[in-house]
């Protein structure tokens, strides 16, 4: 049918409100599947993406809330699923 469950970890970091991640089928994110976030707290996610193709990039990025506002952080180096 083509969902694919999809688990990912990450290293907790200090001072952020939270984590977006991102899933695509091309490197660029042209065409983003699905945007996750999560509480800061949390240092995995398990999700299902729908993708008929074989490879899944995913990157994430931290954010903070400042003045009611997120600050979104860099995104990390693309992981290959």
């Amino acid at each position: 049918n083509g969902n694919n469950k999809v688990c990912m970890t990450w290293q907790k970091i200090s001072n952020v409100n939270g984590y977006q991640l991102k899933f695509s089928t091309d490197k660029k994110f042209k065409k983003v599947l699905k945007t996750v976030t999560v509480k800061k707290n949390a240092t995995s996610v398990t999700t299902y993406v729908k993708n008929k193709r074989k490879t899944l990039y995913i990157r994430i990025r931290p954010y903070q809330t400042i003045n009611k506002k997120k600050v979104y952080g860099r995104y990390s180096s693309l992981q290959l699923w």
